[in-house]
């Protein structure tokens, strides 16, 4: 608790806000309708803390939410978050927020966009990084492999409707419709079949596509040469 309240102290001394309704998610407006925030979580063993850069929808409506809601994520287009259960850790979590907001503090909301777009751009690289050696050939969002002359294997980055999360599927379909599944298959990481893809490291992800490749793709093609 008492190094939750120093954490408290320390945003209000760098000129962060609390919202009303829900003291720990903090902010500090950079620009117009953008607002840098930094939500903290008391956990059952150590506080955790969200951050990133928000862009905040251009209505009075919206304002007077964000200013006494703050934001769980939604409008964050760039984003990250690290746990504070060591001193490591926490100098490290310290590193990352300052310099992510001194980087951004004085951009538009056209460049925070523009970053947070080269930023995916990166993350779905390292896919086509371990795929694209198998003999997968990109399409979009969606990785093709020609098991026989009538069945192809898929691996699709699929874009959730409800916030900047990827579900990730294998899929075997016929040659030409994609959407007749003869095997579909949602892959799982740690629990859940969504990733905010913006909360793991690079290293992360290369760890979880090489898994995938390995234990789920890998394994169809080479059973499709028997």
């Amino acid at each position: 608790m008492e190094k939750y309240e120093g954490y408290v102290a320390e945003l209000l001394a760098h000129g962060f806000s609390a919202a009303k309704e829900k003291p720990y998610r903090f902010y500090k407006f950079t620009g117009d309708y953008i607002a840098f925030i930094v939500n903290l979580k008391e956990g059952e063993f150590s506080p955790s803390v969200f951050y990133g850069y928000a862009l905040i929808w251009r209505s009075e409506d919206t304002m007077e939410s964000f200013l006494r809601e703050g934001d769980d994520g939604f409008y964050c287009k760039l984003r990250g978050e690290a746990d504070l259960s060591c001193g490591a850790e926490e100098a490290e979590a310290r590193d990352a927020i300052t310099s992510l907001y001194e980087k951004y503090k004085s951009a538009a909301r056209e460049e925070i966009i523009a970053a947070a777009k080269e930023k995916n751009k990166e993350f779905i690289g390292i896919i086509a990084k371990i795929l694209k050696p198998l003999g997968f050939k990109k399409t979009g969002t969606k990785w093709r492999y020609e098991l026989s002359e009538n069945r192809t294997l898929w691996f699709q980055a699929q874009k959730s409707q409800f916030a900047d999360e990827y579900y990730f599927n294998v899929i075997i379909s016929p040659k030409d419709d994609f959407y007749d599944y003869l095997h579909y298959e949602r892959a799982d990481l740690k629990g859940s079949y969504t990733l905010d893809w913006q909360m793991i490291s690079a290293d992360e992800a290369e760890r979880f596509f090489r898994d995938i490749a390995e234990n789920k793709l890998i394994p169809i093609i080479e059973n499709s040469k028997r």
